[in-house]
């Protein structure tokens, strides 16, 4: 007479939990499970290792993909991956033979779909006033998820991620299955823009003709700058005319990014007065 399997064997789905412990933490011998698109372990406990095993899976619908890593150990890895946008189901068995019988166990599988990949939306850079970048992420999943990095927790269809560092950013999200979306596409987060140097001017004096000074600025040049007289409006031109005497500030501007500026004074010079009336004698 042939001899049975002598210990029922539990098919178990291990959930690796990524604690701060690093250790399974927790399993379960459910005859049902539920699972998110990715790697799930499964194995046989006790383990004989000296029996032959083969893992399979009932077909399934479009869309929804699997792969056993080792189909012919006691323990092994199932990659799952749903596309359909909807739960779908299979049948895990487990065929274990110990060259007399054959025992098959079946744990029956809902593979949850992963929520669809935020869309990017507007991207805001640092400027010089502000060090830090941002972006709104559109078509986030309905209830609570949560956006990595960051583990920014929520609720709504949008959001902006603010207080983002120079880099590039790939943004997932998970939803109330805990199910993780497929990143987004990179955010690029360009450094802090650094102010203009400050500005360099040349000046001309009042003279006993011309009661007013001219001032030009000669540094920073180029197209991306503009210039402002004692908090006046900006301008592309580089000459103030019709200068009176005084202290004057010149402060020159960035045209991609109005925040960033510096400043330099300079000085206009009272009318010099001109020489006093000549006397002469005549002998």
């Amino acid at each position: 007479m042939k001899t049975r399997i002598r210990v029922l064997r539990w098919l178990l789905l291990l959930l690796l939990l990524t604690g701060a412990t690093g250790v399974w933490a927790q399993s379960s011998t459910a005859p049902t499970q539920t699972v998110c698109p990715g790697t799930e372990p499964y194995l046989v406990n006790p383990a004989s290792v000296s029996n032959s095993f083969l893992w399979t899976i009932t077909p399934g619908v479009a869309g929804v993909n699997w792969t056993i890593s080792t189909p012919n150990t006691y323990s092994t890895n199932v990659i799952w991956e749903n596309l359909t946008g909807v739960p779908q189901v299979y049948t895990l068995s487990l065929t274990e033979d110990n060259g007399s019988c054959q025992t098959t166990v079946s744990v029956v599988v809902t593979v949850n779909p992963r929520p669809a990949i935020p869309t990017i939306g507007p991207i805001t850079q640092p400027t010089c006033a502000v060090a830090t970048g941002s972006v709104v992420l559109n078509g986030l999943p309905a209830g609570n998820w949560t956006i990595n990095p960051g583990a920014i927790a929520g609720t709504g269809v949008s959001t902006t991620i603010n207080g983002l560092a120079a880099g590039t950013y790939n943004f997932t999200v998970t939803n109330a299955n805990g199910c993780i979306s497929q990143p987004t596409p990179n955010v690029v987060i360009n450094a802090q823009p650094a102010p203009p140097a400050a500005p360099v001017a040349s000046i001309v004096q009042p003279t006993c003709a011309v009661a007013t000074g001219t001032i030009t600025v000669t540094s920073p040049l180029g197209a991306t700058y503009e210039y402002s007289l004692d908090g006046g409006a900006f301008q592309a031109s580089v000459t103030f005319n019709n200068v009176a005497a005084g202290v004057h500030t010149i402060t020159v501007r960035s045209t991609t990014d109005l925040t960033c500026t510096n400043s330099s004074s300079v000085t206009i010079n009272a009318q010099p007065a001109p020489p006093a009336a000549p006397v002469a004698s005549i002998v």
